[in-house]
C-alpha cells in the first residue's frame, strides 16, 4: 500500500446493531470488550444512528503503534522544516535511540491518567533548543551522553506543540529512518 507522505490511513468498521436486537446490547458491550484490549494500538470505538463503529489507523503509516487519539488530538503537521536535537546514548545511531517510552519503559505508562501524557510516552522526545538540551543531559543522566540532530518536515512525521522547554513530540513515519538521517554532534 503506497501513500503520500503526510497521508494518514484510516478504515471505518460498522456493524448495525439494530440487526442484532434484542441482543444489541449484549453485541456492543462484547465488540466494546474486544476492542478494548486493542485499543492503545490502533483503534478506537463510538456508537452513532444505531450503527457501531470504530476506526482502525493503518499502522503501516507510522514506525510505531500508538493510540489514534494522539493523531487525532495532539499531533499536526509542521508550518516548515525545523532542526530538532535529541538526546541519545551511542555516537553509533540504532533505532532504539528513537524508540519511544511506551515501549522502553511501559511501566511508566500504566502512571499515565490521561491522554497527553499517553501520547507524550508514545511520541519520541524532541528539543529544538540545543542549549536547554543539553542543560537536561546534564540534569538527567539517563537522557544519554550525545545530542543529534536533523531537520525534520512534513515528509518525517507528525508532531505535537512545542511546549515552554523547547520540547515536542514526533511521530515519526513508517517511511523515515531516524538512525539513517540523524547525525551526532561533535
Amino acid at each position: 500500500m503506497n501513500t503520500a507522505p503526510g497521508q494518514i490511513l484510516c478504515q471505518y468498521h460498522c456493524i448495525d446493531t439494530v440487526r442484532f436486537s434484542p441482543r444489541s446490547v449484549a453485541v456492543h458491550s462484547a465488540l466494546t470488550g474486544q476492542l478494548g484490549r486493542h485499543q492503545k494500538q490502533t483503534r478506537f470505538a463510538f456508537l452513532q444512528n444505531g450503527l457501531f463503529c470504530w476506526k482502525e489507523l493503518m499502522s503501516s503509516s507510522f514506525l510505531y503503534n500508538f493510540p489514534p487519539d494522539c493523531i487525532e488530538n495532539f499531533a499536526h503537521q509542521l508550518s516548515k522544516k525545523k532542526t530538532f536535537y535529541r538526546a541519545v546514548k551511542n555516537k553509533i545511531l540504532s533505532k532504539e535511540d528513537f524508540t519511544p517510552a511506551a515501549i522502553l519503559t511501559p511501566e511508566r505508562l500504566e502512571g499515565c491518567k490521561d491522554i497527553n501524557c499517553i501520547c507524550s510516552m508514545w511520541g519520541v522526545s524532541l528539543y529544538s533548543n540545543v542549549e536547554y538540551l543539553s542543560k537536561q543531559m546534564k540534569k538527567y543522566k539517563k537522557l544519554g551522553k550525545y545530542i543529534a540532530s536533523c531537520d525534520l518536515d512534513n515528509e518525517t512525521g507528525l508532531f505535537s506543540d512545542e511546549n515552554i522547554d523547547y520540547h515536542s513530540n514526533w511521530f515519526p513515519f513508517s517511511s523515515f529512518s531516524p538512525e539513517l538521517h540523524f547525525n551526532v554532534l561533535e
